[in-house]
C-alpha cells in the first residue's frame, strides 16, 4: 500500500522575491519562514513574511493591477523569562531596532543592511522588474511586541507593512 503523498508547500514567488532580497540586504537574518510558524532560537534573528491582503482593480482595457499588503514580521529573541536578564531583553529590542530601521549615527540617515532601507532603495524587482514596491504609500513599522509562544517563551518582535503592485494581462 502506497503512503499518501503531501501536497507541495505553496509560496507566494513574490513573496520569495521580497524575501530574498531582504536576505541579501542583510546578512543578520538567519531563516525565512512563510506563515505563521514556531521559531527555534538557533533562527534567530528570523523574518516572517505574510501576505496582508492582496486587491485586484482594473489597470487597462487589457490589464488588471494586484496591490498586494505585505507583512514582514522580525523575530529578534526567544526568552524563557521575560522577568530575568532585563540585559537580554535590551539586546534583542537593539538588534530589533536596527535591523528594521537602524539609522548611521554620522548623518542619521537610515543604514543600508535596515530592512526599511532595503524595501525603500528597491522598488522594482523580478522578472522584468514588474513587482513595484509602492513608494507613494507608506512602510509602516510597529516595534517591540513582546509575544509568549505556546512553548511559554516570550519573543521580542516587530513588523513592516508595505505595499507592492504586479499588473497582469487578463487571458
Amino acid at each position: 500500500m502506497s503512503t499518501p503523498t503531501q501536497p507541495a508547500r505553496y509560496i507566494d514567488p513574490i513573496l520569495k522575491l521580497y524575501a530574498d532580497l531582504l536576505t541579501t540586504g542583510n546578512k543578520a537574518i538567519k531563516k525565512v519562514h512563510y506563515g505563521e510558524t514556531n521559531i527555534g532560537q538557533s533562527e534567530l534573528p528570523a523574518i516572517v513574511i505574510s501576505t496582508e491582503r492582496v486587491e485586484a482593480n482594473t489597470f487597462s482595457n487589457a490589464e488588471d493591477q494586484h496591490t498586494i499588503q505585505i507583512r514582514v514580521r522580525v523575530v529578534t529573541s526567544v526568552l524563557k523569562d521575560i522577568t530575568g536578564d532585563n540585559q537580554k531583553i535590551q539586546a534583542g529590542l537593539s538588534q530589533l531596532y536596527d535591523i528594521i530601521a537602524g539609522r548611521n549615527e554620522s548623518d542619521l540617515k537610515l543604514k543600508s543592511t535596515s530592512l526599511l532601507d532595503i524595501l525603500r532603495s528597491n522598488d522594482r524587482l523580478g522578472p522584468n522588474l514588474k513587482v513595484l514596491t509602492d513608494l507613494d504609500t507608506s512602510t509602516s513599522i510597529d516595534y517591540g511586541s513582546t509575544v509568549q509562544g505556546d512553548d511559554g517563551a516570550w519573543s521580542l518582535e516587530g513588523e513592516i507593512l508595505f505595499t507592492a503592485h504586479f499588473n497582469q494581462l487578463r487571458n
